[in-house]
């Protein structure tokens, strides 16, 4: 009874948190791609620059 309380309330949180993504998720290149090699990099380059300014040179990259 117990793991199937845990289950719907991570069932819930799951779909809150897809609605709040929907919303107000911004989109950049690299929520684009599945290839670790560019996900690295735009991880590389996130560390220390905001998101705005990485978007142009990730493209570039």
């Amino acid at each position: 009874m117990q793991a199937n309380l845990e289950s719907e309330k991570v069932k819930w949180f799951r779909e809150q948190l897809k609605a709040w993504a929907a919303i107000y998720l911004r989109d950049f290149p690299w929520r684009q791609t599945s290839e670790p090699y560019a996900i690295f990099v735009a991880k590389i380059l996130l560390q220390k620059t905001a998101a705005e300014m990485v978007a142009p040179i990730y493209e570039a990259f």
